[in-house]
């Protein structure tokens, strides 16, 4: 079988390269500009859930997924604009990862 993708999740703003949990309290978070794009342009008139995975640098997978944790009146879903923002928050520190860099895959 063969897998044909349609449309790709952009994230149109920039994200900063170093991210600290502990500096703007609890309610510190990532914010994710997303937009939904087709080969025509942006996909509009449908609803998409999102779902993001933490990895590190090396694209490995990390293992306890709850470290990454969506900020719950952000929804996870690209509206029917073909635009959201997401907003995620990471748990943990990367030395408790051995010094390891993360990376959020949408």
């Amino acid at each position: 079988p063969m897998l044909v993708i349609n449309s790709q999740i952009r994230i149109m703003n920039t994200i900063p390269k170093v991210w600290y949990k502990d500096q703007g309290g609890r309610d510190k978070c990532i914010e994710l500009d997303l937009e939904l794009h087709g080969p025509n342009g942006i996909v509009t008139g449908q609803e998409v859930p999102v779902r993001c995975v933490l990895l590190y640098e090396d694209t490995q997978i990390v293992l306890n997924q709850k470290v990454l944790q969506p900020i719950p009146t952000s929804p996870m879903i690209i509206n029917k604009t073909g635009r959201s923002q997401i907003r995620v928050r990471i748990e943990d520190v990367s030395k408790n990862h051995q010094s390891r860099n993360f990376r959020i895959k949408v």
